[in-house]
């Protein structure tokens, strides 16, 4: 697919081909995160992959976040990588854009 892009990795699992990443946790610029993947303009990002924190909170906050970016007029690709939790707030988002998205199991 010619996803360079994490958001949501760390210094100790982003992949080896990853060209840029962003981390949940700011500090992680030292070890080469390009920012903090909250603050991150991922309208910006091109094609990515997405990957949070299993939270109720922060699955819905990312997917959110995805479905904005969506809605600018530049290109844009995001793959979530997501548990497949019945009754979660992100699982109701998830049913009302599922013309932008495929869910395997």
């Amino acid at each position: 697919m010619g996803v360079k892009t994490e958001v949501f990795a760390s210094p100790l699992n982003v992949h080896r081909d990853t060209t840029k990443y962003y981390s949940q946790y700011p500090r992680d610029a030292v070890f080469g995160a390009m920012g903090s993947a909250w603050e991150a303009r991922w309208e910006d990002l091109g094609a990515y992959q997405f990957n949070p924190e299993y939270t109720a909170e922060d699955l819905h906050k990312a997917l959110k976040k995805a479905v904005e970016a969506t809605k600018q007029d530049k290109p844009v690709l995001g793959v979530g990588i997501y548990p497949t939790y019945a009754k979660t707030p992100y699982r109701k988002l998830l049913n009302k854009h599922m013309g932008y998205m495929n869910c395997w199991r």
